[in-house]
């Protein structure tokens, strides 16, 4: 979510039905023995006054069984990035000026890694 709203709107009565605002597309994809990454981008942000492509970056290390998700939020204005809520998954906001990249490693083990290390693998 972008200051509240989500990429594609919908209504409330008809959940299941949403508007077709968020193209997507795909700028890399790869799949090895190694690792799979995936480079996709949406404009379901551009509706707004400042308009803002987000694109994700999701890179799975194969050896070591851990994921990096790299948020690149281009354009312009200050937004907030979600809401904190207590769930049983992960969620995460941020308050920042676009452009801004945020990165999240999930790493479920006690085992420690070399974070530097770890965020060479999803540079742009």
């Amino acid at each position: 979510m972008l200051d509240g709203k989500e990429q594609n709107r919908f209504n409330e009565k008809s959940l299941f039905w949403l508007e077709s605002e968020s193209k997507v597309k795909i700028n890399k994809w790869e799949i090895n023995d190694q690792y799979d990454f995936l480079d996709p981008q949406h404009s379901g942000y551009r509706r707004f006054r400042n308009p803002i492509i987000h694109r994700r970056l999701i890179f799975f290390d194969k050896q070591e069984k851990y994921w990096i998700a790299k948020d690149i939020m281009t354009g312009k204005g200050f937004y907030q990035y979600g809401i904190k809520m207590k769930a049983t998954v992960v969620r995460y906001s941020i308050e920042s000026y676009a452009p801004t990249i945020f990165c999240n490693v999930i790493y479920p083990y006690e085992k420690e890694i070399d974070i530097k290390e770890v965020l060479d693998k999803v540079q742009e």
